[in-house]
């Protein structure tokens, strides 16, 4: 593998005439990532901390080329990783969280990369659409938000353009849990939030969302934006048609504290202490006054 000096090595060439594509040998990083993640044998739960050490020692190595001036060529070692990362992840006890370090570590190299490199919006928005669609691992689950400034306005309408399409085309859900129609969710969720705030992302889950998980989504961002009243609404129509739902109640709960009607919040936790008792009750209600 070659050292940790490549990327100064590949500067210094550079500068002194050689053209980038010659600065260093990239088949030569690709062949150390695939030494670092492939495996011969299931790496056990002992071995898995070595394991990972390998792979972030190359990683580090990927990270040098963004400063030495190759940002491009980061941002697709990267990717390459990540490639990597879904191919090998079968193989490897990852009891520790070991992989979900990697997996930021590549995430965070990349967005440096990119932010370096300058990539065409709509590029960068098709990459880190189809990377999250298609990995078990919600690689650049974030990406709406934690890449904003690197895709801006182009971007992220290309982004958000990319999400509705294969939201568009989702065919009718058959099962409870729909994996690929959840991932979708979240990403419509996150890209209209970056681009719109609070009231795209309210818009975007009245198309949604839908039961109690629905009622809930809407409230809480209605309740976190101090939009306390309308958040009640939501809520109160929601308990009269499922009185059993506990989260609703708690929600429901805390606005009312917010709002400053103590009284009412207790009398909806102590409805929810009496259906399902719980091991600790929330800080605000155990600090309220007595009425």
């Amino acid at each position: 593998m070659q050292s940790r000096g490549t990327a100064c090595c590949a500067r210094l060439l550079v500068d002194a005439g050689a053209l980038p594509e010659a600065g260093f040998d990239q088949d030569e990083l690709r062949r150390a990532l695939v030494n670092a993640f492939s495996t011969e044998h299931v790496i056990g739960l002992h071995e898995a901390n070595d394991y990972f050490w390998g792979t972030e020692e190359v990683l580090e190595e990927i990270d040098d080329l963004v400063d030495a001036g190759f940002p491009g060529r980061a941002a697709e070692l990267c990717l390459f990783a990540l490639d990597l990362v879904e191919e090998f992840d079968a193989d490897v006890d990852d009891s520790g969280g070991g992989l979900a370090v990697v997996v930021e570590q590549i995430e965070e190299t990349h967005l440096r990369a990119s932010r370096a490199a300058e990539p065409e919006p709509e590029d960068l928005a098709a990459t880190l659409v189809g990377r999250t669609l298609v990995s078990d691992y919600e690689i650049f689950l974030g990406a709406a938000e934690g890449c904003a400034d690197v895709l801006g306005e182009q971007g992220l309408a290309a982004y958000r353009d990319l999400v509705e399409e294969r939201w568009q085309a989702l065919p009718s859900r058959t099962s409870r849990y729909d994996h690929a129609r959840s991932t979708l969710a979240a990403l419509r969720e996150q890209v209209a939030d970056a681009i719109g705030g609070a009231d795209a992302l309210l818009a975007v889950l009245e198309d949604s969302a839908d039961g109690a998980d629905g009622i809930l989504s809407i409230a809480k961002v209605l309740h976190d934006e101090g939009r306390d009243e309308e958040a009640l609404g939501r809520l109160e129509r929601g308990m009269d048609e499922r009185r059993s739902d506990p989260r609703l109640r708690s929600l429901a709960a805390r606005s009312h504290h917010a709002a400053g009607r103590t009284e009412r919040a207790g009398e909806l936790l102590c409805r929810s202490l009496v259906q399902a008792p719980a091991t600790e009750s929330p800080k605000w209600a155990s600090s309220a006054e007595p009425t």
